[in-house]
């Protein structure tokens, strides 16, 4: 993977907006973040509801809204 498709990734994961303008147009986004074809190839191949998921799971721990730890049972 290049760091250019991890940053671009990233962005994804961070950036609700990023993330939004993906979905909607996929090509637009991949051109203007310059990926390389091999790169926009991975991400035409790439889960999208598990992007999805991951973005969504990776703001709310951002967010403190991460799920509460299993307790012990001690």
């Amino acid at each position: 993977m290049s760091a250019l498709l991890e940053a671009f990734l990233a962005r994804l994961y961070a950036d609700e907006h990023a993330l939004s303008m993906f979905l909607r147009d996929p090509e637009a986004a991949m051109d203007g973040a310059g990926l390389v074809e091999a790169d926009r190839a991975a991400m035409r191949a790439a889960d999208l509801v598990g992007l999805r998921m991951a973005a969504k799971s990776y703001a709310n721990k951002r967010a403190g809204r991460g799920k509460p730890a299993k307790a012990s049972g001690h």
